[in-house]
């Protein structure tokens, strides 16, 4: 039997996930972002992953000002951790693939291209039709603030930081809080100022993504 054959015989679940988060929409039109509602989003723990990875240890809300997003597993292992969030991430990533705000004026509506994905068979499906598309998007809009970031004659060491928190997601949320606020102040939102309004709706799912990711809030050392 050919690999190929071998992988035609992998049967992947339909079975719809159990868990589920909230993800706000938002559209930028003249340069200032919109709420514009909310998508459910069916998401899978690593135990769905594979039979042999643990279940988490409890569920965190994604935000404690805003329960009504959801919650999100966590895991003592932060290895574990850190291989749910990543999925969890990819999960909205997919899911905003398929929302769509067509109107360039208030009032907006979100429109779905398609359902959104519910199961591992519709999460492969969707990041086989719009993976490929969304990886050279992210890549664009990197090089686009890279470009952005050199006519700012910043040091070797400020361009270095600001392309890596720009581009990796783990290194925005992990940096100290007064290195985020100053980043989103300073680079992202000065950027987000340059950028088309074509441009801006191209790059939000990234921009959307690292937003959430400088938001993290910071724990209290009398909270442990």
């Amino acid at each position: 039997m050919t690999d190929e054959e071998k992988k035609a015989e992998v049967e992947v679940s339909a079975v719809p996930f159990e868990n589920k988060i909230v993800l706000p929409i938002r559209k930028t039109v003249a340069k200032k972002r919109h709420d514009v509602g909310r998508i459910e989003v069916p998401y899978p723990t690593l135990h769905d992953v594979a039979d042999s990875l643990p279940e988490p240890t409890g569920f965190a809300e994604v935000d404690d000002d805003q329960p009504e997003l959801g919650k999100v597993p966590v895991y003592d292992d932060p290895v574990m951790q850190w291989a749910q969030d990543a999925l969890v991430e990819a999960v909205k990533r997919e899911s905003r693939n398929v929302a769509d705000v067509p109107e360039e004026t208030a009032p907006f509506t979100i429109n779905l291209r398609r359902p959104i994905p519910d199961s591992w068979q519709a999460l492969l499906e969707e990041h086989k039709r719009e993976g490929g598309a969304h990886l050279a998007i992210r890549a664009e809009c990197i090089r686009a603030f890279g470009e952005w970031l050199a006519g700012l004659n910043k040091s070797a060491g400020a361009t270095k930081k600001a392309l890596l928190m720009f581009s990796n997601l783990k290194v925005a949320s992990a940096s100290p809080q007064a290195t985020r606020e100053r980043f989103a102040e300073s680079y992202l939102l000065e950027f987000c100022k340059t950028l088309s309004e074509e441009d801006a709706d191209k790059y939000s799912a990234h921009l959307e993504n690292l937003t959430t990711a400088l938001e993290v809030e910071e724990v209290d050392d009398d909270d442990f």
